[in-house]
């Protein structure tokens, strides 16, 4: 008996084998409400998650077109008419009517142009503008523009580069040592040139001081390629320049015909104006660099001198040599540091004219004079004010000192600086020269004092 309902309730419990209708009915009724929820569910997170998303997809384009089409809006906008057009002119067909309208949109567009026309060439040429009415105004357009263009290089970097190619060279200091294994070892230190004459029996080239402080042999490599022994001819220590002469003996027609002077540039130094630097100006010969003259500092007073200089952004190397050329190819100054401080950031470049008389004292191989002076012009007392005196320069060892201001120079004149700079151009070395000093004597007053001195050389 209870091995049947053991088997009973196994099969209606366990293996459900006798299922009931409302057995039946219940497990449909829990299926379809189980159903119910999952499917509202789906439904709430569709419209909460995947919708919004899909929302904004759909927006996306429409935005990003928008977006464009302003940006784009400004650069497809026509351009205003320009002050020297033809007034709007009205078609055979058109009524009177339109034609009235396009006359008065006509007059408006020709009163606004009118008016900015007047206030653009009262800012840039105020003088054509008091003279003329619009007519003349517009004419003035053109030459506003032509003088832009005209400030541009007048050729292109590389074809600067191929003209001043013929004036620069290599110069290369040669120095030879003994090993402990009895053999030669060969340095080689380069610096950069630029030639400066041409005569029948040598070649003057330009060269940094470093170049002869060696005391090495000098070997000048010219664009060519043509390479030969170089002679210290004469030098400035103080001024960091030396000239060497190269023989021309030996040399061929067409190795000369490819060696050119450098031709002296007479621009207007202006800022603004455009520059190639050459030589090693990135501390590797035959390295190029172009930029803008950035300030004109005018005259700079140095010992015994002054310079016309400016400041660029070019990059230079004063040691390795490197020379500055205008948009013509010419020479217009040398980069070199400033003895005293800098008028301003960038590369100090002096302008080849002041130099001049420097230079063609080493190409003729003779020297310069030195007294060893650094001034500024004098009001009260006129003259020269002693702002420096080198130590053991010729005016130190003659009694010069600082404050004192001179006023006579041998039978000359001092009123400013420039005129000991004239003076010094007529002057060598081993001279003997009286300067007639001013003296501050302590209570307000000047003594006058008579200094001899004899001319050293600069070097």
């Amino acid at each position: 008996m209870d091995e049947k309902k053991g088997k009973k309730f196994i099969e209606e419990k366990i293996i459900g084998r006798n299922l009931t209708w409302e057995r039946a009915l219940k497990y449909l009724g829990l299926s379809l409400a189980c159903g119910l929820v999952f499917g509202l569910a789906a439904v709430g997170i569709f419209y909460l998650l995947v919708r919004p998303a899909m929302a904004k997809q759909e927006e996306t384009p429409a935005v990003t077109s928008e977006a464009a089409w302003e940006t784009e809006l400004p650069e497809t906008e026509p351009e205003p008419e320009t002050p020297w057009t033809e007034p709007a002119i009205t078609e055979p067909e058109t009524t009177e009517t339109e034609s009235s309208e396009e006359t008065k949109e006509t007059e408006t567009e020709e009163e606004t142009t009118e008016a900015q026309s007047e206030g653009a060439t009262e800012a840039v040429l105020p003088e054509e503008t008091a003279e003329s009415e619009s007519g003349a105004e517009i004419s003035e357009a053109p030459a506003e523009q032509e003088a832009v263009v005209a400030a541009e290089p007048k050729q292109d970097a590389a074809s600067l580069r191929e003209t001043i190619r013929p004036c620069l060279v290599r110069a290369e200091v040669v120095a030879s040592a003994e090993t402990w294994f009895d053999s030669t070892v060969e340095t080689r230190q380069s610096f950069s040139g630029v030639v400066l004459q041409k005569t029948e029996d040598e070649i003057l080239v330009l060269v940094p001081m470093g170049a002869v402080d060696a005391e090495q042999k000098l070997v000048i490599t010219f664009d060519d390629g043509t390479s030969r022994n170089g002679i210290p001819k004469a030098y400035s220590r103080r001024d960091g320049l030396a000239v060497l002469a190269v023989p021309i003996a030996g040399m061929s027609k067409a190795e000369l015909e490819n060696i050119l002077p450098a031709e002296y540039s007479d621009a207007e130094m202006k800022e603004g104006m455009w520059l190639m630097a050459a030589g090693a100006p990135l501390g590797i010969n035959g390295s190029v660099d172009g930029g803008i003259a950035g300030y004109v500092s005018g005259t700079e007073n140095d010992v015994d001198t002054s310079f016309s200089c400016l400041y660029s952004s070019l990059r230079a190397d004063y040691g390795k040599g490197t020379y500055v050329f205008d948009e013509e190819g010419k020479l217009l100054g040398i980069a070199l540091p400033s003895s005293g401080g800098k008028v301003c950031e960038g590369t100090r470049i002096v302008w080849i004219r002041s130099l001049e008389r420097l230079i063609n004292n080493m190409k003729s191989g003779s020297d310069s004079p030195y007294l060893g002076i650094t001034g500024a012009d004098s009001e009260a007392p006129e003259g020269m004010y002693v702002t420096g005196v080198e130590v053991d320069s010729p005016v130190y060892e003659a009694g010069l000192k600082r404050g004192d201001v001179i006023v006579m120079a041998g039978i000359r004149e001092i009123h400013k600086v420039e005129d000991i700079v004239g003076f010094m151009k007529n002057l060598h070395p081993g001279e003997t020269v009286m300067l007639e000093v001013k003296r501050a004597d302590g209570s307000g007053g000047f003594a006058d004092i008579d200094i001899e001195v004899v001319a050293g050389t600069r070097n």
